[in-house]
């Protein structure tokens, strides 16, 4: 099964803070990422193990919609 990955941008509107606080939990090992070319990229598989050991009640964005260009909405609402 292929992994899906993030950019940077699309983590920040996931775990609702901003492309520098990403690349910050990056740079301090906080969060785990990849370069395979010019662009950062963060698995999802990742992230979701992120937030939950780092819940702090902001984040929760919808992952699936994140990686597809849908729409970003926090679990159980509309």
């Amino acid at each position: 099964m292929a992994h899906r990955y993030l950019l940077i941008s699309e983590v920040a509107l996931v775990a609702r803070t901003s492309d520098s606080t990403v690349r910050a939990w990056i740079r301090q090992g906080r969060l785990l990422s990849t370069k395979p070319g010019r662009r950062r990229l963060v698995r999802v598989d990742h992230l979701e193990r992120f937030l939950q050991e780092n819940e702090s009640g902001q984040e929760g964005g919808d992952l699936e919609n994140a990686s597809s260009g849908g729409a970003i909405h926090r679990q159980g609402e509309g």
